[in-house]
């Protein structure tokens, strides 16, 4: 069976990193960026609401851990390795690969089985944009792990209190 795991709700990112804004397929959680490198690894992507520079006119957004800065535009802190952090040198960020799915929200809800899910083909985008409610996005992550996400609520916005909440079924 597929792993399944409903209302994660994810916070448009803070400069300082202080907003639930990354999400890990492994364990289930969201993260601040602020909590630091012995997190960062568990990250797989995270949420931002485009709003200037180079995400100007994205709204609501996904991006890969790995692909988050350069799409969101200015640098999080905490984001990146610091130089004082023991083995920033080798510390390699986690990547997922989204693209929009033919799925519609009652194809997701009938998907039980992780062999429904072969059918996902990795894209070369570390970044999806402009997301609504009801949309379906398919994805593998860093491990070659094929899901989907379901959009379910977004509080449109780039304020700390604005967010995105979704479904995610992944392989186990």
């Amino acid at each position: 069976e597929v792993r399944s795991f409903t209302d994660v709700q994810l916070f448009a990112p803070a400069e300082d990193g202080t907003t639930e804004s990354f999400f890990s397929l492994l364990n289930e959680e969201v993260y601040r960026i602020n909590e630091g490198p012995e997190f960062r690894a568990f990250w797989d992507f995270g949420y931002y609401f485009g709003a200037s520079g180079v995400s100007n006119g994205e709204n609501a957004s996904f991006a890969s851990t790995a692909a988050f800065d350069e799409s969101f535009g200015f640098a999080v802190e905490g984001l990146e390795p610091g130089n004082d952090e023991e083995d920033a040198a080798n510390e390699t960020l986690n990547e997922t690969f989204f693209s929009t799915s033919t799925f519609v929200a009652a194809d997701f809800d009938a998907i039980i089985l992780s062999g429904e899910l072969n059918i996902v083909a990795t894209s070369t985008s570390q970044k999806i944009t402009n997301l609504e409610v009801g949309d379906v996005i398919e994805f593998v992550d860093n491990y070659g792990k094929k899901g989907l996400i379901k959009i379910t609520e977004i509080e449109a916005g780039f304020n700390n209190n604005d967010f995105i909440r979704f479904d995610v079924k992944i392989q186990p």
